[in-house]
Order: structure tokens, then C-alpha cells, then sequence
């Protein structure tokens, strides 16, 4: 009985060091002691949050919002704020949690690095760092540009052009394929003026266009980026175009097939009863399923779904509502619990939005957190699972 009790209040205290053995962190873009924002970490539960930077204009940049940060192979945390710098153009910055230091490591410039970073940045591979800039470049229309965390060499890889070349005003994230090339998605551009879909091999540095969308077929506008499912083959979301009759026309899912080049719209969000406008980047999730968020619209305060690239089956397993968080933006992020963690513009006790998590096993949907003003309100970006 002894060795049992022992046994026991063993596993009892490895499972409470399990539970706490990562933190998320994440960005407000608005509020804080500075009014323009704050990283914020807390645990897995909402509880001691802990403001961690309060953002400040020039000298630390400004409006973190469509960004999540990542957490990189040196242990350090980089992310990207839209606004602020020496330039006013966005800044790129590094954070070590080990001695609660911000470095700006670059500050963007328009025509030479880009502007305004709406997106978030990705590891690749080969260990660089690449990203998107909404603005700047040559032409105006954005830049996909490399940084190597380790010497903090910075490299222009792309001037986006508008029709031509690949797009204008790229946002979200890119993704590696399991073919080691680089995949992401602009907003405008191309031939309709209503996205691109492109390619980008930083091995030989070539770029190509592959795909544009046109509104009703396709969609029209895609915003968060891209997702490779278990067959092999891209799934995005466009936010606007469909075949729904709204005024706004709220949006589409699609596949693209990486072997054949074809782009495949899989759904059309809206009609019926369906919730409408995705913004944030779908994610495959342990099952294989993907998860994504609707942000809704008007009295439609959005849905969290589940989409099987098998039977092309959609699911709602959530809908949104102001007492417990309303219009997400961003991507979930699965835990090493199994349970999916995100953020809601708005809604929650507070009307700041919520930090919520979300069983798919159980369907259970909890509000861990809601956000105030003085540490930061109304994130548009995801969540990071800090390893510690």
C-alpha cells in the first residue's frame, strides 16, 4: 500500500510538471501602459498573465496584430509589428524571455526591405527565417525577404509587382511543403486583382505564380496562408467570393494540388446556414482533421469548424457569442494536450476579447481568459506554445 500511495502521488506530480511545462505567448495590438500594444504570456489555464513588453511608436514599434511569434532553433522568440521603427514601416524583433530583452533586429525601410509586415515569420529547413511585408519593395506591392537568426544577415528575395509578379499586398504566413519549397498566398493582385496563389524555392532561388483566384470559382482575397494536409496537397481560405448572395460574399475553402497545379474550390462559406469570412490560417490538427476559425459578421460572431480532406465533410463544432468571445481572426494552435487554444477580437466579460481553448475530442469550449485594456485587448494574431 505504501509503494502504491508513493507510485501514485508520483504520477500526481509528473502530471502537474507536465501541465506547466509550457506557456503560450502571443500580442495585443492595442492597449497596455503605451496604448500601442503588448507581448503577453500566461499558462495553458489564463492564469498569470504577465506583460512581458508594452509597445511604444519609434523606438519599439507599434500594432502587432496579424502575427503570432515563433519560437526559433536558438531558443529565442522572434515576431513582427506592422507599425513603429525608425522608419515607421514595421520592425522586426527578437525577444529572450531568459533576460526579458527586445531587440530590434530590423527595422524596414519601404523600397529596400518592404513595409508593413502583416504576417508572421517561419523557420525554415535551412534555418533562416522568411516572411512577407505588405507594402514596400520596388513596386510598392510587398516583398518576401530572409533572415538568418544567427548572424542577423537580412536579404530582399522578391519584389511582388501586382499582375506580373505574383500578386500585391502578401500577408499571413509562409509554409515548407514537404517538396522544400516555400508556399503563400497575397490578397490582390494577379489578373482579376483578387489574389495570387505562388511558389518559392530558396535553394535556387526561383518564383513562380501558380495560381489567382477570380471570386465566384475559386474566391476571392485569401488572407492567412496555407496548410498541407495529410494527401499531400494545399488548403486555404479565401476571405471574400463564393457563391453566396451576400453583399460582402463571405468567402471560400480550396485545395491546391501541388503535383497538377490546380486550384479546387471546396466549399462555399455562407450559404445556409454556414458562418462567413475566414480570416486565419487553417491548421492540421493530430487527427488529421483541419480546424479553423470563422470571424463572422454583424450579429454572426463566428464559428470555430472542421473540415475532413477525405469525405470533403464540413463541421461547425462551435458557434461564437458575445458572453464568451466573438469574431476570431487568427489560427488556432493545438497544445500538447490535444486541445486547440485561440483568441477572439471582441466579446467576453470585459467586450476585449477572450483566450479561449477547445476540446475536438469533446467538443467542450472554455474561456480561459478575458483580456483587459491595461494589459492589452483585442488580439487579432495567434497564440505561440513556448517550450521552457
Amino acid at each position: 500500500m505504501r509503494q502504491y500511495i508513493f507510485f501514485t502521488t508520483l504520477l500526481f506530480f509528473v502530471f502537474q510538471l507536465d501541465a506547466q511545462n509550457y506557456e503560450f505567448w502571443g500580442t495585443l495590438p492595442q492597449g497596455g501602459t503605451n496604448g500601442g500594444g503588448t507581448i503577453f504570456k500566461t499558462d495553458p489555464n489564463g492564469n498569470n498573465l504577465q506583460v512581458e513588453k508594452d509597445f511604444f511608436g519609434v523606438s519599439l514599434g507599434k500594432l502587432p496584430a496579424y502575427t503570432h511569434f515563433i519560437q526559433a532553433d536558438n531558443g529565442k522568440i522572434y515576431g513582427m509589428v506592422a507599425d513603429g521603427g525608425a522608419n515607421n514601416k514595421g520592425v522586426l524583433f527578437e525577444f529572450d524571455d531568459v533576460n526579458n530583452q527586445y531587440i530590434k533586429r530590423i527595422e524596414f525601410d519601404g523600397s529596400n526591405m518592404g513595409a508593413h509586415p502583416n504576417g508572421s515569420l517561419m523557420q525554415a529547413s535551412n534555418g533562416n527565417l522568411y516572411g512577407l511585408t505588405s507594402q514596400g519593395g520596388i513596386f510598392d506591392a510587398g516583398t518576401l525577404f530572409e533572415y538568418n537568426p544567427y548572424t542577423g544577415a537580412f536579404s530582399k528575395k522578391i519584389d511582388f509587382d501586382g499582375a506580373n509578379n505574383g500578386g500585391t499586398s502578401p500577408m499571413g504566413e509562409l509554409i515548407q511543403a514537404s517538396n522544400g519549397k516555400l508556399y503563400g498566398i497575397t490578397v490582390y493582385g494577379g489578373a482579376n486583382n483578387q489574389g495570387t496563389l505562388f511558389e518559392y524555392d530558396f535553394v535556387s532561388g526561383s518564383f513562380n505564380p501558380l495560381a489567382e483566384f477570380n471570386g465566384n470559382s475559386i474566391g476571392a482575397h485569401p488572407f492567412g496562408g496555407l496548410v498541407q494536409a495529410d494527401n499531400g496537397k494545399l488548403y486555404g481560405t479565401a476571405s471574400n467570393g463564393g457563391t453566396s448572395t451576400s453583399t460582402f460574399s463571405d468567402g471560400t475553402l480550396f485545395e491546391f494540388d501541388i503535383s497538377s497545379g490546380t486550384i479546387t474550390k471546396k466549399l462555399d462559406f455562407g450559404v445556409g446556414a454556414l458562418s462567413s469570412n475566414p480570416i486565419g490560417k487553417l491548421i492540421k490538427i493530430s487527427t488529421g482533421k483541419l480546424y479553423g476559425t470563422l470571424a463572422g459578421f454583424g450579429l454572426d460572431s463566428g464559428t470555430i469548424y472542421e473540415y475532413d480532406t477525405e469525405t470533403n465533410t464540413y463541421t461547425e463544432k462551435k458557434g461564437l457569442f458575445n458572453a464568451i468571445g466573438e469574431h476570431p481572426y487568427s489560427k488556432l494552435i493545438e497544445a500538447d494536450n490535444g486541445k486547440l487554444y485561440g483568441m477572439t477580437t471582441a466579446g467576453g466579460s470585459l467586450e476585449h476579447g477572450v483566450l479561449f481553448e477547445f476540446s475536438p475530442s469533446s467538443g467542450i469550449y472554455a474561456v480561459k481568459l478575458n483580456f483587459d485594456s491595461d494589459n492589452g485587448r483585442s488580439p487579432f494574431g495567434a497564440l505561440m506554445q513556448k517550450s521552457n
